[in-house]
């Protein structure tokens, strides 16, 4: 524990993610990735019509304990002209969340998107076998 009296949280991938103790309990988020993930499936590429996470487009959600949300994603080419609506269509379906602190959506083109990143049911929509 430091003199602030934090600790980092089991499984986190990044160490200076913490957690405030009080009276002997850690804070917790109201909501989980996978709940913020799922809202992402709210979010459709305009020109393909499938939603970001089905697409591949979305490489993790973090949850903060203090309800912040960081999502890593990309899009399908680097000049993608919808990218400004999907970030900002991002930005929106997080507002469903309980108690939702900041939400940060960061695009990063490592590793470059391929239509091998999209699940089966995207694939099946667009019949790519």
């Amino acid at each position: 524990m430091s003199a602030a009296g934090t600790l980092p949280l089991p499984g986190t991938r990044s160490s200076n993610r913490l957690c405030r103790l009080t009276k002997g309990t850690k804070q917790m988020a109201d909501f989980t990735a996978e709940q913020a993930r799922d809202n992402l499936k709210n979010v459709y590429d305009p020109e393909i019509g499938i939603n970001i996470v089905d697409l591949g487009l979305v490489y993790d959600v973090d949850v903060s304990d203090t309800n912040d949300v960081l999502v890593t994603m990309t899009l399908t080419s680097l000049g993608c002209p919808l990218g400004p609506v999907i970030v900002q269509e991002v930005t929106s379906a997080m507002s469903e969340l309980p108690n939702l602190g900041d939400v940060d959506v960061k695009l990063v083109w490592s590793p470059a998107w391929s239509p091998d990143m999209m699940s089966e049911d995207a694939r099946d929509e667009l019949g790519i076998w």
